[in-house]
């Protein structure tokens, strides 16, 4: 994965924050996401010192948040942080291979290198990434797809904010996973594709292929 593809996800995970629709929007058209990627630069920003009102600007020219100010600042805490973004390359995923291929160590050691993202957004930057299959991005759709079904009476903000809540939901999606032998991030995006969409919305997108999953469309 190149470093603007790193760049671009981390940027994705930000502007997400509070709702996904406008990154979905961006996204879904592919002449849009050249035009985000090449707009969102990590070289041009760091050669304008970083500035937030510049990133922001590109953030809410493409309505990719809501809360553009605030991403932008956020980002600029990334780009900041050595630990993730050093001589212009994203860095957040280097000495992985100390975590040998444990989950929660490689979660454990992401987050340590770049808190500002935290466990929804780094679980799902581990699966776009391909780093793991064994992690869930509990996010609104989901948790709220959860409450509405299963009657998880939980708010999102406190499964997202705290590490017991957030590793007992996982831990225990991950039993119901293996019984059928399907991997968690395999229902991560199965749980995402299905939240707010009826049967018939999700066979008119997606038909029968919507459910024939396979490793390599885990990070798409």
């Amino acid at each position: 994965m190149s470093n603007d593809d790193l760049w671009m996800r981390l940027v994705s995970q930000i502007c997400v924050r509070g709702s996904a629709r406008g990154m979905d929007a961006v996204t879904g058209s592919r002449g849009t996401k050249d035009s985000f990627i090449q707009a969102i630069s990590l070289h041009d920003w760091q050669k304008r010192n970083l500035d937030e009102e510049y990133f922001s600007d590109i953030l809410k020219r493409f309505k990719a948040t809501r809360f553009h100010n605030e991403a932008a600042r956020s980002l600029r805490k990334i780009a900041k942080c050595e630990t993730a973004i050093r001589g212009g390359k994203v860095v957040l995923l280097a000495e992985l291979d100390q975590c040998s291929a444990n989950s929660a160590l490689q979660r454990e050691h992401i987050l340590k290198r770049c808190p500002v993202l935290g466990w929804k957004s780094v679980s799902d930057f581990m699966i776009e990434t391909g780093v793991s299959d064994d992690v869930i991005a509990l996010d609104t759709r989901i948790v709220k797809l959860l409450q509405k079904h299963f009657g998880y009476n939980v708010p999102v903000g406190r499964v997202q904010s705290s590490e017991a809540l957030y590793m007992s939901l996982e831990n225990a999606l991950r039993e119901a996973c293996a019984e059928v032998k399907v991997p968690l991030a395999l229902l991560d995006r199965l749980l995402f594709r299905l939240s707010g969409m009826s049967v018939i919305d999700f066979f008119m997108k997606y038909g029968a292929a919507g459910l024939e999953f396979n490793a390599a469309s885990i990070s798409e």
